[in-house]
């Protein structure tokens, strides 16, 4: 696997010439992302647990992927699934950074439950991930999962009314205006807790010690063999 860096460097020219013609489509950045890489669609797929025909309909545009398909193609790039949705060109890291996103320009990428828009996603190398999430009744059929990931995690309501699941605590509902921290290493899921979708605005800060690669490498542990996370600083 290529470095963060090296591989990032790439994706940006390789985006650039794409988006000569106009915004790219999610489908586009990840199939970007694969070509800088250097990798096939069959060792992605390995890498992933994907199917090579999943992948493959990603890239084309043809399906929307899940939250768990999104964090397992992270994984496997080795990237924050925040780099993964954002199809916003980086702009060069220098000294006093600073990035802005206008309403306007947010794109969002639908998963299963969830549409996710990542801010401020031309800043390269951020150490809190800022999403902003539309969170959508559960579909009993489809019952959301409790994850985990290392680090902690600040959720604040912009919209609606919002359930929040650990495995430790009952329940909590959160309304416009509300927010909450929590170690993220505590598997736990949101929401919508009434008959519309809530928004929110979710930041990620990975744990000390770890860089977002570890991290999002033990949340696919978690996703997959249902596994204790190992939380030793």
């Amino acid at each position: 696997m290529l470095k963060l860096d090296k591989l990032q460097r790439k994706l940006n020219t390789d985006d650039r010439d794409e988006s000569a013609h106009g915004p790219i489509s999610l489908g586009t950045h990840v199939r970007g992302i694969r070509n800088a890489a250097g990798l096939t669609l069959s060792e992605i797929s390995k890498r992933s647990g994907l199917s090579v025909s999943a992948i493959s309909k990603i890239e084309r545009d043809q399906i929307s992927p899940t939250f768990f398909n999104l964090m397992r193609l992270a994984e496997a790039y080795g990237i924050h699934i925040a780099d993964l949705v954002s199809t916003k060109q980086p702009e060069e890291t220098v000294t006093a950074r600073l990035a802005v996103t206008r309403k306007s320009e947010r794109s969002f990428t639908e998963a299963d439950q969830y549409s996710m828009a990542s801010l401020c996603g031309n800043l390269e190398q951020k150490r809190m991930k800022p999403l902003i999430n539309r969170v959508s009744p559960e579909d009993p059929n489809n019952p959301v999962e409790n994850i985990a990931h290392h680090g902690e995690e600040f959720i604040y309501v912009i919209s609606g009314k919002v359930q929040i699941r650990t495995d430790f605590y009952q329940p909590i509902y959160l309304e416009e205006g509300d927010s909450i921290y929590f170690d993220s290493s505590m598997p736990h899921a949101f929401v919508s807790a009434s008959d519309e979708d809530a928004e929110i605005c979710a930041i990620w800060l990975p744990a000390e010690g770890h860089n977002h690669v570890e991290v999002e490498q033990e949340f696919e542990n978690v996703v997959r063999l249902r596994q204790p996370l190992n939380t030793k600083k």
